[in-house]
């Protein structure tokens, strides 16, 4: 798809190049056969309709793959709730037991031990969930771009009221956009989606918090810009963190960090006044970089050549 699209717009620019060169006196001959303005205009139109149907396409094809998303996230939510339900049944029943005069030690043994199970398969699920949110937030924004491209495609049927119309709807899918990124705690930057789906490790101990993630300003996006220029790096993103009502000394978080794989040379460093702090990186794995942190502020993603600690 890709390949076609690509062909296609080559062509639409080819034939435009030509027409520039043949506008002056309305035609030019190649070899034996002249052709016209007019048959050069035939061939864009004949272009622009395959480029058309070549993003409809595309766009036919990614609104099918966000509906799968949205139906496996949906059911993984479902499975959250029903295990989150489980858990705290378990929690009572061995905080009955536990009160009780005669405790039954085995029985609670038995029932604290099949909590933990619910406990991992609730974080295998949580983690799942989030990984189908970024990668359908991902898709709904390449479904809106592909959208926005026919709307803008200046097609036989688009005249002046109907771009007016494709504007405001570009305006709609964006604000759509960042109110879909906002909700599911991600922010976008590139090509690249930073998250953060909770399960914070504060203080060494496990905990339901979640860090909240906020897009960094533009002063912290040209400040991080420049230092993982000098690093001879390349800015993946940049997030400003909090925990409102959640204090901490030491977190040990997990990153939702899209595109990212196993043995990646991933550095993380955090704008504290006016230098840029490397933070300690935990682990790298699939999309996903785990870091230690002392506390909040504007972290950044930067992927290295070689990995090294510095501070700046």
């Amino acid at each position: 798809m890709k390949k076609i699209l690509a062909l296609t717009v080559a062509g639409v620019l080819l034939a435009c190049s030509s027409l520039s060169v043949c506008a002056a006196d309305g035609t030019t001959n190649t070899g034996s056969k002249s052709v016209t303005t007019d048959d050069l205009m035939k061939q864009i139109e004949e272009l622009q309709t395959k480029l058309e149907s070549a993003i409809k396409e595309s766009e036919t094809n990614t609104s099918e793959q966000v509906t799968t998303l949205r139906e496996s996230v949906a059911t993984l939510r479902e499975n959250v709730v029903t295990l989150q339900e489980k858990i705290q049944t378990l929690k009572e029943e061995i905080a009955t037991l536990e009160s009780s005069e005669s405790a039954n030690t085995e029985k609670i043994e038995e029932l604290t031990t099949k909590m933990t199970e619910y406990e991992d398969a609730l974080e295998s699920y949580e983690e799942q969930l989030y990984v189908n949110t970024a990668q359908l937030a991902s898709l709904t924004t390449k479904v809106q771009n592909l959208a926005n491209a026919i709307n803008a495609g200046g097609g036989k049927s688009s005249g002046s009221s109907g771009s007016s119309g494709g504007s405001g709807g570009g305006g709609g899918s964006s604000s759509s956009a960042n109110d879909f990124y906002k909700r599911n705690n991600i922010i976008g930057y590139g090509s690249t989606i930073v998250g953060q789906g909770g399960h914070v490790e504060i203080n060494g101990g496990k905990s339901n918090v979640t860090f909240v993630l906020t897009p960094a300003t533009g002063g912290q996006l040209t400040a991080a810009t420049g230092f993982s220029a000098g690093l001879g790096g390349a800015l993946l993103n940049v997030v400003n963190t909090s925990s409102p009502g959640a204090s901490f000394k030491t977190a040990k978080v997990n990153f939702y960090v899209s595109g990212v794989n196993a043995g990646d040379n991933i550095a993380v460093y955090q704008l504290q006044g006016s230098k840029w702090v490397q933070l300690p990186v935990v682990e790298t794995r699939k999309d996903h970089v785990i870091v230690n942190m002392t506390r909040h502020g504007t972290v950044a993603f930067i992927r290295v050549p070689v990995l090294a600690y510095a501070t700046n």
